[in-house]
């Protein structure tokens, strides 16, 4: 069993890795009236095309800084994904990207085959900083 944001998805009897299609259940549903339930995971939990973010800097004289060089990725639903590399390697930025934290320059990304910045999708997510602040007067 593999646990999902806002669920739990099974992997059926006789699933088969290795890019064969496998049977999956997506518990609770997305709630968005589409009957999820998976049956074939050629939909990729979270795939970009090309996303990039350049940052201008500068007071006087702004120039761009590629944070993100265009990146096409796909994550099949249901594998178990790590994303590595060295510091600046743009890791945080797409992170924030497809949070919708920050706007991308130029691409596209979608997140259980639906646009990112969707509420529906939003719904099915979770997201931890890596430097999260609270709020002083802030109790409990």
């Amino acid at each position: 069993m593999v646990a999902a944001a806002g669920g739990k998805i099974e992997r059926a009897a006789g699933a088969a890795p290795g890019g064969q299609r496998r049977t999956l259940a997506c518990y609770p549903p997305l709630g968005d009236g589409i009957a999820y339930n998976w049956q074939s995971l050629d939909m990729a939990a979270i795939e970009t095309l090309a996303l990039e973010k350049t940052y201008s800097v500068g007071f006087w004289r702004k120039r761009p800084v590629q944070a993100l060089k265009p990146l096409t990725l796909s994550v099949p639903g249901g594998e178990v994904f790590g994303y590595l590399g060295p510091n600046g390697a743009g890791k945080t930025t797409t992170l924030k990207l497809l949070m919708g934290l920050v706007f991308p320059s130029g691409g596209r990304a979608k997140i259980l085959g639906r646009d990112y910045r969707g509420p529906r999708v939003k719904s099915q997510i979770g997201f931890l900083p890596e430097q999260p602040y609270f709020y002083d007067y802030l109790t409990g």
